[in-house]
């Protein structure tokens, strides 16, 4: 949903949000996807979008699976940038033969906070936050005390909510 916030704050036309959960869908059209889409709906959406154009301009892939990085790399057009946000594991690995990171001239890139520069950033987050342009409150979808940490795990798990925050 940040990822989405900041493509909707960048001026963004379209932005195309994929996930299985239907209700991760719902919400993110409120944070501003213009489109929303299971992954094997993806391509009627991007030929929507993108037209003759081939693919997207930006992918950006939230989860952190070598198979969702793949599936970023695929969507985006040739020339266009991967920006990877999902902090994967350090065991796992993508596969690009040579041939198609020649030929496709995707940029890949990681992406930790967002590449923020704290000194500057943090400032201007809060500044869209208080002119209503940034919706961090709607992100939070429970506050809970420390006994419930293990619920909020599932919770996250099943797909049923962007952020839980410990009051303590």
């Amino acid at each position: 949903m940040s990822v989405i916030q900041g493509c909707r704050i960048a001026g963004a036309a379209s932005i195309v949000a994929v996930d299985l959960n239907d209700g991760k869908l719902e919400q993110a059209k409120k944070f501003g996807a213009t489109h929303a889409a299971k992954p094997d709906q993806l391509a009627g959406v991007q030929a929507e979008v993108c037209g003759m154009a081939g693919g997207f301009d930006y992918a950006f892939e939230a989860i952190g699976l070598p198979q969702t990085v793949r599936a970023a790399y695929d969507a985006a057009r040739r020339g266009g940038s991967v920006i990877v946000v999902g902090a994967g594991s350090a065991t796992s690995t993508v596969e690009f033969n040579m041939f198609e990171l020649f030929f496709q001239e995707r940029n890949i890139k990681g992406s930790y906070y967002g590449s923020s520069d704290v000194r500057c950033d943090f400032h201007r987050l809060l500044r869209l936050w208080k002119a209503g342009k940034l919706d961090l409150e709607g992100m939070i979808s429970q506050k809970i005390g420390l006994d419930g940490v293990n619920d909020a795990i599932e919770a996250m798990k099943r797909g049923e909510v962007i952020r839980t925050v410990i009051e303590l």
